[in-house]
């Protein structure tokens, strides 16, 4: 399963649709896209009966734009400020983590991906920077779902 968050009419915020979308377009086998996930609970609902995960979304760290970060959400902390400081999610990913992980409810593998966004104004359309980040995100989602074929 693919989850693609994000909000596109916030230029970089839609990074994580955008990816997901592109990535949906390439009819991977037993591959499920969601995206506009709103919440958490919605996030967990989603992903219930899943094996491995990928979840993607927009992030602002202080790195360069396009820079693209590649967490195990299962084994690895995650800053909950790259996701959440300037989101308009009700519910970050560390948060819903942490949550699915209380109630048992985790997939058995997920991976999260956060591409560093440059302009979260309003307008439609990610910047170059971002775009070519998102290409490179879906290349290496499309070869980690390949290799566990």
């Amino acid at each position: 399963m693919i989850i693609g968050i994000g909000n596109e009419y916030r230029s970089d915020d839609g990074a994580g649709l955008q990816a997901a979308r592109e990535l949906g377009s390439l009819n991977l086998p037993r591959v499920r896209i969601v995206d506009g996930v709103g919440d958490g609970t919605d996030m967990i609902n989603a992903w219930q009966d899943a094996g491995a995960v990928f979840v993607i979304d927009s992030v602002l760290s202080g790195a360069e734009p396009g820079t693209v970060h590649r967490f195990d959400g299962l084994r690895d902390p995650i800053d909950e400020e790259i996701f959440a400081g300037y989101s308009t999610h009700a519910y970050s990913i560390p948060k819903t983590i942490k949550l699915a992980r209380t109630i048992d409810r985790l997939p058995s593998a997920l991976v999260i991906y956060g591409i560093e966004g440059r302009s979260y104004a309003s307008g439609k359309g990610v910047s170059p920077e971002v775009a070519l980040a998102v290409r490179g995100v879906v290349k290496r989602i499309s070869e980690e779902i390949e290799a566990m074929e």
